[in-house]
């Protein structure tokens, strides 16, 4: 899109005080469906159609357009275009953000076990009711 372009668009979306929360640093994608489908897609110049279709996996870092204020419209990082391009936030679709997994602690980090004592008496007492529990299991699995 051109400079002319973007600014007519950021200038409509600004009347309309459209915010679509994205913002420098954020990543995205190219919306080349969406794009293909405007009206204006015919009044895009080769150069432009071209870029957005051989980059339409690729992810993008949004950049601030320098020297303007113009909100909703943007420029690639990554773009190594001279000049390059120009991008309204409609036709790009945001990544969600991925946080990093918390790595593991680098010690081992000591295991809590708890256990229980038992009482044996000395007369087989404790040997007697075990005998009689393994009865009862064995009459219940008829």
């Amino acid at each position: 899109m051109s400079f002319k372009q973007a600014l007519r668009v950021a200038n409509a979306m600004e009347a309309m005080n459209v915010n679509l929360g994205l913002k420098p640093g954020d990543k995205v994608r190219i919306n080349v469906e969406k794009i293909k489908k405007s009206a204006n897609y015919k009044s895009y110049n080769e150069p432009y159609r071209k870029f957005i279709e051989e980059h339409q996996h690729d992810i993008f870092t949004l950049e601030a357009i320098p020297d303007n204020n113009l909100k909703n419209v943007f420029q690639f990082a990554e773009d190594t275009s001279d000049p390059k391009w120009f991008f309204c936030g409609l036709d790009l679709s945001k990544l969600a953000e991925v946080k990093p997994v918390e790595e593991a602690p680098s010690e081992p980090q000591p295991v809590k076990v708890e256990t229980k004592a038992v009482a044996v008496s000395e007369d087989d007492s404790f040997a007697e009711e075990e005998d009689e529990l393994d009865n009862d299991l064995d009459d219940t699995e008829d």
